[in-house]
């Protein structure tokens, strides 16, 4: 045995207010042509070109609603206020990288030019290994 057709008996499942409810069936109804127009609108108690309005509504609304939509999480909508504050955070950081490449410059140029100066840092003492390793790697390259 089917299921019996249920179709503007379906609108009294869904959340809405009352009246639009009742619209929405007098409307799907109509579509399906159990009531004629003049039925429809007499039972709305709207203007004939009222309930052609209406009508339209409805169906541009489904047919918005079945539109595809993309895939997954949409994108993040970002305000301004936490784009300013990011753009503020990356600039202080960049100032910062800036002047630790520019002190690390002036170091390696007194080190070049007056290495009896120049005090050994751990850092420094670290890059001496590592250029050691590499000239041991070098050579054993070649051998």
């Amino acid at each position: 045995m089917a299921r019996p057709v249920m179709g503007p008996e379906l609108v009294d499942g869904l959340q809405g207010e009352q009246q639009a409810k009742q619209r929405l069936k007098v409307i799907l109804k109509q579509l399906s042509g159990e009531l004629t127009v003049a039925e429809a609108t007499a039972a709305l108690g709207i203007a004939r070109s009222t309930f052609f309005e209406l009508r339209d509504k409805v169906l541009q609304s489904a047919l918005a609603g079945l539109a595809p939509k993309p895939r997954g999480r949409p994108p993040r909508a970002a305000d301004a206020e936490d784009d300013a504050a990011e753009l503020a955070r990356l600039r202080l950081e960049y100032d910062r990288q800036l002047t630790e490449l520019q002190i690390a410059n002036v170091k390696q140029e007194l080190r070049l030019v007056m290495p009896e100066l120049v005090v050994d840092t751990p850092e420094h003492e670290h890059e001496k290994k590592k250029r050691r390793n590499q000239q041991k790697r070098q050579r054993n390259k070649r051998r």
